[in-house]
């Protein structure tokens, strides 16, 4: 009998492991809070990890449905690289989304530059006329002071957190 009584403890599941979950939104204001905080964490990890292994800078900015800002560690150089970078034609390719390096294809008419379709070779030609040289650098500019705007508003905010801490060490 013990035999017996240890083959059926061994089978017996102790929980339900890892499992695939409904993406949904989470009714109950606690269980949706908790659910945030575990996945924040998660999320803020993975980043740091996928910065380790590629050897590239990752910032996360995360923003509760209260509107409290969360940030990886290295967000706020990723931002102040991002609003310093000049354009010179090498890095297009890189910059751009796959979506604008083909025109035609994923272009929103919602009157953003950025979803507008670039045609890579006729900028690396250097066949642009100037109208749509000045017009692309206004964009530029324009987005540029939007950026910077908009992470001043932020910084100004009293609720940017410490990532290190859990939530009740900083709401006590």
């Amino acid at each position: 009998m013990d035999g017996a009584s240890t083959s059926k403890s061994r089978l017996k599941r102790k929980g339900s492991g890892r499992r695939r979950i409904e993406i949904k939104k989470i009714e109950n204001q606690r269980r949706r809070w908790v659910a945030f905080s575990k996945r924040k964490k998660g999320l803020l990890k993975k980043a740091a990890q996928l910065s380790m292994l590629s050897g590239e800078e990752i910032g996360v900015i995360v923003i509760s449905e209260q509107g409290r800002v969360y940030t990886s560690d290295n967000a706020d150089a990723v931002i102040h690289q991002y609003l310093s970078i000049k354009y010179d034609g090498q890095d297009d390719n890189d910059m751009m989304g796959d979506e604008e390096k083909e025109p035609g294809k994923g272009v929103m008419d919602d009157g953003f530059w950025r979803t507008q379709p670039v045609d890579i070779q006729k900028m690396d030609d250097g066949k642009l006329s100037l109208q749509e040289i000045e017009v692309f650098g206004e964009a530029l500019v324009d987005l540029k002071k939007n950026v910077a705007a908009r992470m001043e508003e932020i910084k100004g905010k009293e609720y940017l957190f410490d990532l290190n801490k859990t939530p009740d060490e900083q709401f006590c």
